[in-house]
């Protein structure tokens, strides 16, 4: 082979790998499943909100293998430690620093269970994800008897998390997770509160709203008070003004008066002398 037909391979180059950032199918099967999700991906992110080194993202591209785009999952939902939050297209493994959720949330049904029970699950465990959590909205799931199960990874493989009272600790994300009944909510050890849904955030929003226009209204009518009684304070400082005038005069005219009685004091002495 020539030189000329070596710089010819040389310059072609590979077909670029496309890695997708949708599949055209719908987030859920359910307006259930489609809620769950959105509300733990937003109540997830308030939390995470003050850190620059957390995830938090659902319904999107999770890419494991370089130039290979089948090798790609979508969790529901999944949270990232040691990674920057910026907003991504797709999540790739090898520009994370091969860093992969901590933490998978799969909001289930009995059409996707085997799937969530069998092969994600095999492929969550091989990829590290630490805690694997399934959960059916509409309680339909006769595996998921409870509605939701939570699945802690040792030694490479899944062990199944005790829940009490519908409720169990998820140490990577250092949370309670509690089934409610009407669904999954987070609740923080620290502060002994459930984090607020949209739902919740959006009424406390409103209430400070409220607030903040009460206020503005008491703020107003002490504006108006001040300004009365700055008003009856320039007023009274007039008069005072007034009054001080009147003194001044009152006092140069009793001056006048002393220095006039002394002038005819001082004209009877002499007139006596005489």
């Amino acid at each position: 082979m020539n030189a000329a037909a070596i710089e010819k391979i040389l310059a072609i180059k590979p077909k670029e790998i496309i890695y997708p950032d949708s599949d055209g199918e719908p987030m859920a099967e359910t307006g259930f499943h489609v809620n769950q999700i959105l509300e733990l991906i937003q109540t997830l992110k308030d939390f995470y909100k003050p850190r620059t080194d957390v995830f938090v993202t659902g319904n999107q591209f999770l890419f494991y293998e370089e130039g290979n785009p089948k090798k790609c999952v979508s969790p529901d939902v999944m949270v990232c430690f040691g990674v920057s939050n910026k907003t991504r297209r797709s999540y790739k493994i090898w520009e994370e620093s091969d860093i992969a959720p901590s933490v998978v949330f799969e909001i289930s049904s009995r059409k996707t269970f085997w799937i969530d029970a069998q092969k994600k699950w095999i492929l969550y465990a091989q990829l590290g994800v630490k805690e694997y959590i399934l959960f059916d909205p509409e309680y339909q799931t006769s595996m998921l008897a409870d509605g939701m199960s939570i699945f802690k990874l040792v030694d490479g493989e899944y062990q199944n998390v005790e829940l009490e009272n519908n409720r169990v600790f998820s140490e990577a994300l250092g949370l309670e997770i509690i089934d409610t009944g009407d669904g999954l909510r987070l609740f923080d050890p620290k502060t002994q509160k459930l984090l607020l849904n949209s739902q919740e955030l959006s009424t406390e929003v409103s209430d400070l709203n409220n607030e903040v226009q009460e206020l503005t209204g008491e703020v107003q009518e002490l504006t108006g008070e001040v300004q009365e009684l700055t008003g009856e304070v320039q007023e009274l400082t007039g008069e005072v003004q007034e009054l001080t005038g009147e003194l001044n005069e009152e006092r140069q005219a009793r001056e006048n008066a002393e220095r006039e009685l002394e002038k005819l004091k001082a004209e009877l002495s002499k007139f006596k002398e005489k």
